[in-house]
């Protein structure tokens, strides 16, 4: 029997929870992620604890990390405490956050409130006090939003109606747009995806993600304009947004916002790669204040034609003062896609931590802000420090004019038109300022 999209007592225990969070008693505060899939998440939540509450919006309360922060990092944790005693809450739903082992997320001397964790990201471990579903032992491994959604569907007649293009949303946020919504997906998700278009939902996802990636980091106009209550009428839709009959002014918030980040995507996009020695993996150093990392090795791992890389890595010197982030994506010449369009073959995070296994001051010092996420998309972030080390040492980054190992003899193949984004092509361009990057 297919277990999914979580173990079934996992599900069971998230639904109890929100129904109890959804007492007249309680006082919520939801911890969605910022992206479009976390924000789809947060949504879906929200709009059912309205449902099943019939409190009005301004009761759920919401929390948005810090820029470069994450729910495990100890200022966040005082912050969350904080807030948690300031408002009184009684149940925190942490949405898309990834999953960690961790102490308890608040600080329980100060308050009692309970905590549930919906994720998707890879993990098997977790914090400690919390209510915990995991969707990333069964695939095909569902979104955040796409997991909120089939807990929270049977705990009312209305949720389905109210949340099922929120869910979509979710979907092609995390996965994109040729996603097929086949079983084990809801049935409903197939007609939903034609009753509000792709193109719309499509447009809105690119919109929602715009925010989070400039250094102001405004997430919340992204969150008001996915907000609503329950049975509007007309119903909000994703045209009805994109037309801007929906919060016009956050709208237009966004699409400047989005405007940003394409300049600044268009300014770091052609610098000329790295390589490791071994040629496995293709880095992009950048310096930008933007969170545009991952766009960039998602660009960089679509064009990547050498068979013997496996993975490209985006890394930015200046989205977080003193620290190095780096985004890394499955470099698509390595085997046939999966249903889902990835790469069973290649497991970043394994390969990242191998890299650091390579010299025991790494492994001492790399931290917990490294290799999280999904095995064929992961990151992290280090000080520079440690990140000088990890290039040199783990990654071994090649210097200019050093080229990559061979991954053997090249064997006789038919003549063909030689192929312009090979990894020599690149290895002879100007490479950046930065010693190994």
């Amino acid at each position: 029997m297919l277990i999914w999209p979580a173990p079934p007592e996992q599900i069971e225990v998230a639904r109890k929870f929100i129904l109890e969070a959804a007492q007249p008693e309680s006082n919520v505060l939801l911890v969605p992620d910022r992206d479009t899939d976390g924000l789809s998440a947060g949504t879906i939540m929200s709009l059912t604890l309205r449902i099943l509450s019939k409190k009005p919006l301004s009761s759920i309360h919401t929390h948005f990390v810090q820029q470069g922060q994450n729910v495990f990092n100890d200022g966040e944790k005082k912050l969350m405490t904080s807030v948690c005693k300031e408002k009184k809450i009684t149940h925190m739903i942490i949405v898309d956050q990834g999953s960690r082992k961790s102490p308890p997320l608040l600080d329980e001397t100060q308050v009692s409130t309970k905590v549930l964790i919906i994720d998707h990201h890879h993990s098997d471990h977790f914090p400690e006090n919390s209510t915990i579903v995991n969707a990333c032992n069964h695939k095909p491994i569902a979104t955040s939003s796409l997991l909120t959604y089939v807990i929270c569907k049977p705990l009312h007649k209305d949720i389905e109606k109210e949340t099922v293009w929120a869910a979509i949303l979710g979907i092609f946020g995390d996965l994109g747009a040729t996603t097929k919504l086949v079983p084990p997906y809801p049935d409903e998700l197939a007609a939903a995806k034609k009753t509000y278009t792709a193109k719309h939902i499509t447009d809105l996802v690119g919109l929602l993600n715009a925010p989070r990636r400039t250094p102001e980091c405004s997430t919340f106009d992204a969150w008001e304009l996915l907000q609503r209550e329950p049975y509007q009428t007309p119903e909000v839709t994703p045209k009805m947004i994109m037309k801007g009959e929906w919060k016009e002014d956050k709208l237009q918030k966004l699409r400047i916002a989005s405007a940003r980040i394409k300049e600044a995507v268009e300014a770091w996009t052609r610098t000329p790669p790295r390589f490791s020695r071994d040629g496995k993996v293709c880095m992009i150093y950048i310096e930008s204040g933007f969170q545009i990392h991952g766009i960039i090795a998602i660009r960089w791992a679509s064009h990547m034609g050498n068979d013997n890389c496996k993975m490209v890595m985006c890394a930015n010197g200046a989205y977080v003062k003193g620290r190095v982030n780096f985004s890394c994506r499955v470099a698509r010449t390595r085997g046939k896609p999966t249903a889902e369009g990835q790469y069973d073959d290649v497991d970043i995070i394994k390969m990242l931590k191998d890299f650091a296994a390579k010299d025991p001051w790494l492994l001492e010092n790399i931290g917990t802000e490294f290799a999280n996420g999904h095995k064929h998309a992961s990151g992290g972030s280090l000080s520079r420090e440690v990140w000088e080390v990890f290039a040199e040492k783990g990654l071994e980054m090649m210097k200019k004019g050093e080229r990559p190992e061979k991954a053997g003899k090249d064997k006789k193949s038919p003549k063909r038109s030689p192929q312009k984004n090979t990894m020599d092509s690149w290895l002879i361009k100007e490479p950046g300022s930065s010693k190994y990057l």
